[in-house]
């Protein structure tokens, strides 16, 4: 219903001083919904990048760099909070150093203008926008590297739910960080999903045999 507006809204851009974050409440097992569905499809159709978050201190910290990362850009930025995550009750670190960023300073030619022509509009965020959102996200670290060593050889990469579910499995197998470094094994959580920030992959990826 809602994507004709997400299209338009995210074409036209996000001024510096405000931002936008669209929360996707997703509900993949249709347990309270009509549907099962996952939401990240439509943002991608809207060219809207996608967070997320894998925790309720995940929904805290991402929802802050979302509004940034919008300023910065130019983009909406969407939020993914799958029900498994958002509906429960956790302690969260609320200090407010968490929420300090040493962020590029916005690019005035990616945001919101009157008059636009769509074509205008079309060539920032086909290309520029989602640059300056990629070298934000590098910028402020926000995809992280886990136990990764000279001597590492596995790669798991997870992002959201799935990398709550795969450091679950992990402990299931008496697999601690010291373990992990052990087996050779490192992580990497991904916060934005889509588009991937590629040099922090590459980064990773290096020296590893099977990903």
């Amino acid at each position: 219903r809602a994507g004709d507006a997400f299209k338009h809204a995210n074409l036209a851009g996000t001024a510096p001083l405000g931002g936008v974050v669209a929360i996707a409440g997703d509900d993949h097992a249709g347990i309270s919904s009509t549907t099962a569905h996952q939401s990240e499809f439509a943002f991608i159709d809207a060219q809207i990048p996608v967070l997320a978050p894998s925790s309720v201190q995940d929904v805290l910290d991402l929802t802050v760099a979302a509004i940034a990362l919008s300023r910065a850009s130019g983009l909406w930025i969407a939020l993914k909070c799958p029900s498994d995550i958002i509906e429960q009750a956790a302690t969260v670190d609320t200090d407010l150093d968490r929420f300090i960023y040493d962020r590029p300073a916005p690019d005035g030619s990616l945001h919101i203008r009157w008059p636009d022509r769509v074509t205008d509009a079309e060539a920032r965020l086909a290309g520029p926008k989602h640059r300056a959102a990629q070298a934000f996200v590098h910028a402020l670290g926000l995809d992280r590297v886990l136990w990764k060593t000279g001597e590492s050889r596995i790669g798991i990469i997870a992002a959201g739910k799935s990398y709550a579910d795969t450091r679950e499995a992990l402990d299931l197998l008496g697999l601690d960080e010291n373990k992990a470094r052990a087996h050779g094994i490192a992580v990497y959580k991904p916060a934005m999903v889509w588009p991937l920030e590629a040099d922090g992959l590459r980064d990773f990826a290096a020296g590893l045999d099977r990903i």
